[in-house]
């Protein structure tokens, strides 16, 4: 009876851990997106503008995009060095998830849909 009862208790804290594991990384940061007016314009301006039709959120190493906008964007995550770590095209109406890691210094996110190129650093 003492072996089923550790048994059951062993099972009850595998499964409750990648849960437990899941809510620290639960601290979401918003993501501002500013629109970009020149080619080579990456600065972070200490004001960020009063709307944007794309916002996201960082969760751990999961960055969210989404857009007010309809239609397909093209999303660019660049490196410090500027290297390209992701090139895709989604649809970020419903918002669009991809992995990237956080802590790397000088990220930043391009995102272009409808002929305008919006951009956040972090």
């Amino acid at each position: 009876m003492k072996k089923l009862l550790s048994i059951i208790i062993i099972l009850i804290g595998m499964t409750a851990m990648p849960f437990r594991a899941m809510a620290d990384e639960g601290t979401k940061r918003p993501i501002y997106f500013r629109p970009v007016t020149s080619q080579n314009d990456t600065r972070d301006y200490p004001r960020m503008p009063a709307y944007s039709p794309i916002y996201g959120e960082l969760t751990g190493d999961i960055l969210t995009i989404y857009s007010t906008l309809s239609g397909e964007a093209e999303v660019t995550v660049v490196a410090a060095d500027g290297s390209t770590i992701v090139c895709k095209v989604a649809d970020l109406s419903s918002g669009h998830s991809m992995a990237i890691t956080a802590d790397t210094p000088g990220i930043t996110v391009f995102v272009k849909v409808s002929d305008r190129t919006y951009a956040a650093l972090f």
